[in-house]
């Protein structure tokens, strides 16, 4: 049986130009897909902000209600001690969610 994994990366919460309705299109583009797994390979957030993490951690619970979910922390989810903050808002680093 064959399975289906989507990847993504850098979504950038934070960004000055994130957009909100590119989120929810890729939301809804990974529902109809309906992969049996989904990776996110870093780059969550833009500086490693705990405001930024607040908002990826709503995006992983949105990703967790399609399918499982993986997350791996990049560098830029590693700035300004942003390893606490995924830890403590997304789960252990190399989790699965």
């Amino acid at each position: 049986m064959k399975k289906k994994i989507a990847q993504i990366s850098d979504i950038h919460f934070g960004e000055k130009n994130f957009s909100h309705n590119l989120k929810n299109n890729l939301i809804n583009q990974l529902e109809n897909e309906n992969p049996d797994l989904i990776i996110v390979s870093g780059d969550l957030t833009t500086n490693g902000y705990v405001h930024e993490y607040k908002d990826a951690s709503a995006f992983v619970d949105e990703l967790k209600t399609i399918t499982n979910t993986h997350i791996i922390p990049g560098n830029y989810d590693a700035r300004n001690v942003g390893l606490m903050h995924f830890e403590w808002l997304i789960g252990n680093r190399n989790c699965a969610r």
